[in-house]
């Protein structure tokens, strides 16, 4: 992975192991990137296109939400179902128009996905709850389920052997090249997956090595 000196979206450190103090700056880091983060996703984007995508975007899922909310107290199964899978189907499509290119920022424990797939799993699940939505009224719920199962595993299925596969080709390709470098330091961050024990209930601070390779 590359070093990013000029980003606040982790913390390095030469010390192999977390303190107190280093700690509670990690936590105080994250806290401020997570309010940064939200203040920019609000923001009017430069341009007028720019801003129209993203309001457009949130305004979908507002309107999803009350929608969810009033067919769950009118008891409205089906209609919940179409919300659900239209606006993941919304944003796939969303998600597919090309828009500013930038560089992505490569984080511990973040793999580089191929551009489109997650355009193309959003569709998947969209079409995943909707299929079994439109055939339950006249195959049954039971049938309906079991398909809407079907495709699932089925979506899932092809992306991890894809994924295994790209994985397999990008080993093969590095393997064959031969670098020296040195461990110069530690990216630590908050790890998202597990934020706390159930004993201290402290954040779990992650921590990656950084090489500089020659």
């Amino acid at each position: 992975m590359r070093f990013y000196e000029d980003l606040n979206y982790y913390y390095f450190s030469t010390n192999p192991e977390t303190d107190a103090e280093e700690r509670s700056i990690i936590i105080e880091d994250q806290i401020q990137y997570t309010k940064e983060y939200l203040r920019k996703s609000l923001k009017p984007e430069p341009t007028l296109k720019g801003s129209i995508i993203k309001y457009s975007a949130i305004g979908v899922f507002v309107i999803a939400v009350l929608l969810t909310i009033i067919f769950s107290v009118n008891r409205m199964v089906a209609p919940i179902l179409y919300t659900f899978g239209g606006m993941f189907i919304l944003f796939g499509i969303g998600a597919a128009i090309p828009g500013k290119t930038e560089e992505q920022i490569e984080l511990p424990q973040q793999a580089k996905m191929p551009r489109g797939l997650g355009s193309a799993i959003l569709i998947g699940l969209g079409l995943t709850i909707l299929i079994p939505s439109i055939m339950a009224p006249k195959y049954g719920y039971t049938k309906a389920g079991v398909t809407a199962g079907a495709i699932m595993f089925l979506f899932a299925g092809l992306f991890f052997i894809s994924y295994t596969v790209l994985g397999i080709i990008r080993y093969a390709r590095a393997s064959k090249q031969t670098v020296q470098g040195k461990c110069i330091g530690y990216i630590k961050m908050i790890d998202s997956n597990n934020g706390g024990d159930s004993t201290y209930h402290n954040p779990l601070i992650v921590g990656t090595p950084v090489f500089e390779y020659r």
